[in-house]
């Protein structure tokens, strides 16, 4: 079960990567994709940050990680995903 898991999410990653790489041009201005992850105990939340200003919130835990997922969103100024 977890290695499918672990499969669907480096499959949504690398599609994440190759529509940000090919659907817009690179601007010097232009904002930068950015990927973090966040420690949720039993493995990780992905935070996909898009450069058109788009979140994108993976796998967010078990509900004992609610705060710590929330705090990280917070301290990132993100309201919604």
């Amino acid at each position: 079960m977890v290695r499918i898991k672990n499969r669907v999410v480096l499959a949504l990653l690398i599609i994440v990567l190759v529509l940000s790489l090919f659907s817009f041009s690179f601007a010097a201005t232009q904002k930068t994709l950015s990927v973090s992850f966040i420690d949720v105990g039993q493995g990780d939340s992905i935070l996909i940050q898009t450069p058109q200003g788009k979140n994108i919130l993976v796998d967010s835990g078990p509900n004992t990680a609610e705060s710590s997922v929330l705090d990280f969103l917070k301290n990132r100024g993100i309201k919604k995903t």
